[in-house]
């Protein structure tokens, strides 16, 4: 009954690989010594026909069942159809970005992969990529593709109005409570910018984001309390039993003691997100 419901892409006992992955596996066996299994071939096989009808596929498998490898043939058998060179984004853990690089030039001929850390690095990457006519593969690990400047409140504490309005309309920013099952808003609290939240990004009146970049110099109405979040200058005591750790009570006791004194923003730097630059920059290009 499952068979006759989800017919597979690619049944290895009834249709034969194609030259692509086997040309492939040939060029494994050269470069590394050996050839891929064949259930990794056949997942190979089964993930490039899915690539000629939808944008993307799934391989899923266990650690160390070789998915860059099966994942390698695959996307390059793909495109060999096209007869075209290609520029490729691989995005893993920071322990495996070595990994990849070593496994893709075993497994793609006259390909080019290397680690990409900074803007500038993907800049010289796509150049190289440009002038030749061989096909990369820009590696970034998730943590330094994320890893970006820190972010902190936007909005500011109105004493005539009693509340927190957005910096660009000066509309009092409002929250969403259940009330006995009723949606209800309400004048925003502090605790509602401890941390940033897809409730909390935008200004529900005029769209602007209630979060800005800061740096480590930067004097504002919010102070960033490890293991806690933002909390405001003016209510900070309204964080005492939120605090559990005890580095967070003596950034909190001191806020208290001076309110107006100067608290860095450990951690906060001026960088850009390396993933958001490459969206930026090669829209359309990759």
């Amino acid at each position: 009954r499952i068979r006759g419901q989800f017919q597979p892409l690619y049944d290895p006992a009834q249709e034969p690989l194609s030259e692509g992955v086997l040309g492939l596996d040939q060029f494994v066996a050269q470069t590394a010594g050996y050839h891929l299994y064949g259930a990794q071939l056949a997942a190979a096989e089964a993930l490039r026909r899915r690539l000629q009808t939808a944008r993307f596929g799934l391989l899923i498998a266990e650690c160390g069942s070789g998915q860059s490898k099966v994942g390698s043939l695959a996307l390059q058998a793909y495109f060999l159809q096209k007869h075209r060179k290609c520029l490729h984004i691989v995005l893993c853990p920071s322990h495996m970005t070595g990994k990849w690089v070593r496994e893709l030039e075993e497994a793609i001929p006259n390909a080019r992969a290397a680690i990409v850390r900074t803007p500038a690095d993907m800049d010289a990457l796509y150049a190289g990529y440009a002038r030749g006519g061989r096909t990369v593969f820009a590696v970034l690990s998730k943590e330094n593709a994320l890893d970006g400047y820190m972010r902190r409140p936007a909005a500011r504490w109105d004493a005539r109005r009693q509340g927190f309005t957005c910096p660009d309309c000066g509309s009092v920013v409002q929250m969403e409570f259940m009330d006995c099952g009723k949606r209800t808003l309400t004048d925003a609290t502090p605790e509602y910018f401890r941390t940033e939240t897809r409730a909390n990004r935008k200004c529900e009146g005029c769209g602007a984001v209630l979060w800005t970049a800061t740096t480590a110099e930067e004097q504002s109405e919010w102070v960033r309390i490890s293991h806690l979040g933002y909390v405001h200058r003016r209510f900070a005591y309204l964080a005492r039993d939120a605090c559990k750790t005890a580095a967070a009570k003596k950034q909190l006791a001191a806020l208290l003691r001076e309110p107006d004194r100067f608290m860095a923003a450990r951690g906060a730097c001026r960088r850009f997100p390396l993933s958001t630059y490459i969206k930026n920059r090669y829209r359309g290009k990759i």
